[in-house]
């Protein structure tokens, strides 16, 4: 089976899509997502650059998966033309945390292998995790 190819993964608070093709990106997670305490509660953003290897149309659903709680955004990419960039952005995504966890975001496609395209580890401000 064929692979899902992505460019920047890009966690942060907020995404908000702008004039001109642009995207803004608030507070952006640039290593692990520091809480100050838990539980807590998250509210999130995505930014995905998905790379086709086809031109038309992909079924394309989005999984990010935080202990047991799972989300699905199932969709579809049109107009996708292959060797370009087709954004995908998800600017309201909220999880609660109770514990030191993991984040992780894969992409599904019938046709494809499932693609992990993020790892984020939750700790607690202050808090060094080992890998």
């Amino acid at each position: 089976m064929k692979q899902l190819k992505t460019g920047n993964v890009v966690l942060c608070e907020y995404v908000a899509k702008s004039e001109g093709g642009k995207f803004t990106l608030v507070n952006v997670y640039g290593g692990d997502v520091l809480v100050s305490n838990m539980p807590a509660r998250l509210h999130l953003g995505l930014y995905i650059e998905f790379l086709p290897d086809i031109d038309g149309e992909l079924e394309l659903d989005v999984v990010m998966e935080l202990d047991s709680q799972k989300i699905e955004v199932k969709g579809a990419l049109a107009e996708l033309q292959k060797g370009s960039v087709a954004v995908i952005h998800l600017p309201g995504i909220q999880f609660s945390v109770n514990n030191l966890s993991e984040l992780n975001v894969y992409l599904r496609s019938p046709g494809y292998r499932i693609t992990k395209v993020l790892t984020k580890k939750i700790s607690l401000m202050g808090q060094i995790v080992a890998s």
